[in-house]
């Protein structure tokens, strides 16, 4: 009997040593035929850590590692959760100071260092008499980004605020009802509307958000130590492609700032044109006092 049983464990452990390994041999595969290296100094490292005002925030002081299936690239943050170099906290006389706030794409999530549009802008207006600073975080909302400005963005004493918008993602984002149709996981602040044409900002969700992150994750280690980051995104591409994921109803993921019309056969929950049109109209409607109170202050 206790050598049936020490069979069948035996059996069972050979089989998860054998996925385990096979699945890692998969993961070097990956990282050889789109990156040609296996032990890539760039890794795949956290970026973000939890921020109590804003949700999250790039972790300063640190080298963060963008391996993904179609790229690899690095960006170095610098001690104030900034991508750039190092900079005094008001400009120099006779320097002309931008701040770019926005998400990933003038983030230069993909890219190195250099080749994001504030480096780019550094570049062509040259170092004499401007500076421009990277004021972006990846996957923030307008929401954030006005939190931000406001909290320390400002104390920078710039010259001139540009703002990067999206018009579906952020609007999307910055408004709870249409992010809960999108996301399951909100940990992000939200905007709500104060009935006076201004808005007041809710934590709640970022904080039950916040503790359920503090719980130990049992799924997630044996993810991770089953599976690479590589292999990982490949099984999450099959699986939206499959099945949808979370872009299923055009409404939503795509929405109203760029749909001629509501495609109601892909409707989910019963929603009617009226639901879409208030969702993505409030949302715009609290959005639009986001970008007039940052433009105000």
């Amino acid at each position: 009997m206790r050598s049936s049983i020490a069979s069948k464990i035996a059996s069972v452990a050979l089989v998860v040593v054998s996925l385990v390994l096979s699945l890692w041999l998969v993961e070097v595969g990956l990282r050889l035929y789109f990156h040609g290296t296996v032990f890539s100094p760039i890794g795949d490292t956290v970026s973000q850590a939890r921020h109590p005002v804003r949700g999250t925030f790039n972790r300063p002081n640190t080298t963060y590692g963008m391996l993904k299936l179609a790229f690899a690239a690095t960006a170095h943050i610098n001690s104030r959760g900034i991508r750039g170099p190092e900079f005094d906290q008001v400009p120099k006389p006779g320097m002309y100071r931008i701040l770019v706030v926005s998400d990933s794409g003038s983030f230069g999530s993909g890219v190195n260092d250099g080749e994001p549009l504030p480096d780019q802008m550094q570049a062509l207006l040259g170092k004499d008499k401007y500076e421009v600073i990277n004021f972006s975080v990846a996957a923030y909302t307008t929401v954030q980004e006005y939190l931000w400005l406001i909290d320390e963005g400002l104390s920078y004493k710039p010259n001139m605020v540009i703002l990067g918008f999206a018009a579906g993602n952020d609007i999307q984002t910055n408004y709870y009802p249409l992010q809960a149709l999108f996301q399951s996981d909100s940990k992000r602040p939200y905007a709500v509307a104060d009935g006076q044409g201004g808005f007041t900002i809710d934590n709640s969700y970022m904080v039950a958000s916040a503790e359920r992150a503090k719980k130990f994750s049992l799924v997630g280690t044996v993810r991770d130590f089953v599976a690479g980051p590589l292999v990982q995104r490949v099984i999450g591409q099959a699986i939206e492609v499959t099945t949808g994921g979370r872009k299923t109803d055009p409404n939503i993921w795509i929405g109203w700032p760029f749909l001629s019309e509501y495609s109601l056969a892909d409707a989910e929950g019963g929603r009617t044109v009226a639901d879409y049109d208030k969702l993505w109209s409030d949302g715009w409607a609290v959005t639009k006092a986001v970008i007039r109170a940052m433009r105000d202050r």
